[in-house]
């Protein structure tokens, strides 16, 4: 998935005499170069979609209920499976998956088996401090995050 930014070019563009370069403070790894034509055709003060990749999905797991006991913050890119490594394999009680998004839900789904395959549940916007109702306590060994985006209504754009 990817998000937009709505910024105004005013202030963020800087340009010479053949080309212009836009670059966002506090951005990493956004910048876009172009030539000054394609500029000239709007306003320095009308709006700039800025399409980029959102921050990294993040799942939170503990050992323990009630996120006590040794705890683990784990990154993940969305559809992406990844395995726990040997020393938290079976040993998750608790997740969070409501970190890593700011305008949207993100769902992390546990697997009993590597390669996110056998036994699973998917946990959406969830503080989970107990897997045992889930029958997802100490089974866990990989995991695979998913997000969804929302749309600002059109009068908040």
């Amino acid at each position: 998935m990817r998000y937009s930014e709505i910024l105004t070019a005013a202030g963020f563009f800087a340009a010479s005499a053949s080309a212009a370069a836009i670059a966002i403070s506090n951005a990493a790894n956004i910048a876009f170069a172009t030539p000054l034509t394609a500029l000239n055709s709007r306003s320095a003060s009308e709006p700039v979609v800025v399409i980029g990749q959102p921050a990294p999905l993040l799942l939170i797991t503990c050992a323990d209920p009630k996120f006590l006991g040794e705890c683990e913050t784990w990154p993940g890119a969305e559809l992406k499976c990844y395995n726990f490594p040997d020393y938290f394999q079976n040993r998750i009680t608790s997740v969070d998956t409501r970190i890593g998004l700011m305008d949207g839900v993100q769902t992390c789904t546990l697997y009993s088996e590597l390669g996110c395959g056998g036994k699973s549940h998917a946990f959406t916007d969830a503080k989970v401090d107990d897997l045992r109702p889930f029958g997802m306590d100490d089974v866990a060994k990989s995991y695979m995050c998913e997000e969804e985006w929302f749309e600002p209504p059109s009068g908040e754009r």
